[in-house]
C-alpha cells in the first residue's frame, strides 16, 4: 500500500489512511483503547439491552413461524381432502380450491418473510454477542451486575431450547 500522493500529510489523513487497511480486529481494539471507562460501561450495557430485545424477537418470531406453519399445514390437509375425493376435470373443481391455493400461496409467502426476518436477527444477535464479549474482555472490571447477567444466560437458555424445538418441526 502506498499513501496517496494527492492527500495531504496530516495526522488525521494518514490515521484515516491506515485505518481502511486494517483489520476488523485492530480497528476494534484501537477504538477500544480511544474509548473511556464511561464509554465501556455504556456500551456494554447497551448491548446486554440489544441482546435482550432481539433474543425476544427471535423468540417472537419463532413463534409466529411455528404458528404460519401449523396453519399451512391445516389448509393442505384441507386441499388433500379434495384432492381425494378425485375430480375428473377442472371443471369439476370447487371454487373454494382456488381460493384455497391462494391462501396456502399466502401462508408460504408470509413463512419465507418471517424465516428472513428471523435469520436476519440471528446475524445481528451474533454481532451483539461479538461485541460484549470483545467489550467484557477488554475491562472484565465493567461486568453488568449480577441480575442483568443471568437474566441474558436464562433468555439465551429459552431461545437456544425453542430453536431446536422449532428445527424438529
Amino acid at each position: 500500500m502506498l499513501y496517496p500522493l494527492h492527500e495531504p500529510k496530516t495526522l488525521p489523513n494518514l490515521v484515516r489512511f491506515i485505518f481502511r487497511w486494517s483489520s476488523s480486529s485492530l480497528l476494534l481494539d484501537s477504538r477500544l483503547n480511544v474509548c473511556a471507562r464511561d464509554c465501556v460501561a455504556t456500551n456494554m450495557n447497551m448491548s446486554a439491552v440489544r441482546i435482550e430485545a432481539l433474543l425476544h424477537e427471535i423468540e417472537t418470531t419463532s413463534n409466529d413461524i411455528s404458528k404460519a406453519f401449523a396453519y399451512r399445514e391445516l389448509l393442505e390437509n384441507e386441499l388433500r381432502y379434495f384432492v381425494d375425493v378425485g375430480f375428473e376435470s377442472a371443471e369439476d373443481l370447487p371454487g373454494d380450491i382456488t381460493s384455497l391455493l391462494d391462501k396456502i400461496k399466502h401462508v408460504k409467502i408470509h413463512e419465507a418473510s418471517l424465516r428472513r426476518k428471523l435469520y436476519t436477527a440471528e446475524l445481528q444477535l451474533s454481532s451483539a454477542r461479538h461485541l460484549f464479549t470483545v467489550l467484557q474482555a477488554s475491562s472484565p472490571e465493567y461486568y453488568l451486575d449480577r441480575d442483568s447477567l443471568l437474566s441474558i444466560v436464562r433468555q439465551q437458555t429459552i431461545y437456544r431450547s425453542r430453536l431446536k424445538s422449532y428445527e424438529a418441526l
